[in-house]
């Protein structure tokens, strides 16, 4: 990136990069475009567009057909997406305005949602980043790990706007658009 040219970093990077090395990961390459769109109508007050659903087509063909291995991989994938490039916006977000850059400062996930007795709860997750006990995100590890790479190579960069616009979602607290600049 040259001084002169902005970027959204949540488009370019805090979404595909963290999702990408994930996939290459799971021997997927390629697949981080699609998983993007299908990651954002994932959530519970989203109904999915054709867009999202051509896209869980390629990527349930790229893992190989429809199998609970090939559910696991999407899951996996989907669920990644979001909540790491939340890390991500929330940390640089926090941090290119001046304010301490932790990671986990601003949990991206906020609550989530579980059908008890036929019934949806919503279970707050304030307070604990990657949730707790039995339901504890397996991935912390990998999500805090690619945060830091990403947030390490955008160290020198700075906002380009005032105001941060964010993602409107019951359950999610991030970045919709974030651009920067090197300089």
């Amino acid at each position: 990136m040259s001084a002169v040219e902005e970027a959204d970093v949540m488009a370019v990077l805090a979404r595909p990069v963290p999702v990408g090395v994930l996939a290459e990961a799971l021997g997927l390459p390629g697949v981080a475009a699609d998983v993007v769109p299908v990651a954002a109508a994932y959530h519970p007050h989203v109904t999915p567009d054709a867009d999202a659903e051509a896209a869980v087509g390629r990527l349930i063909a790229a893992c190989g057909g429809p199998t609970e291995l090939t559910a696991a991989r999407i899951g996996l994938l989907v669920q990644a997406c979001d909540a790491t490039a939340g890390l991500i916006g929330n940390a640089l977000s926090a941090s290119l305005a001046g304010k301490p850059a932790e990671l986990l400062a601003e949990p991206p996930v906020v609550a989530t949602r579980r059908r008890v007795d036929g019934s949806d709860v919503t279970v707050s997750l304030t307070g604990t980043p990657f949730g707790a006990g039995p339901r504890e995100c397996p991935g912390s590890r990998h999500a805090i790990a690619l945060a830091t790479g990403v947030l390490q190579a955008l160290r020198g960069f700075r906002l380009t706007e005032a105001e941060t616009a964010w993602v409107s979602s019951p359950n999610l607290r991030m970045p919709a658009v974030l651009r920067v600049t090197r300089g």
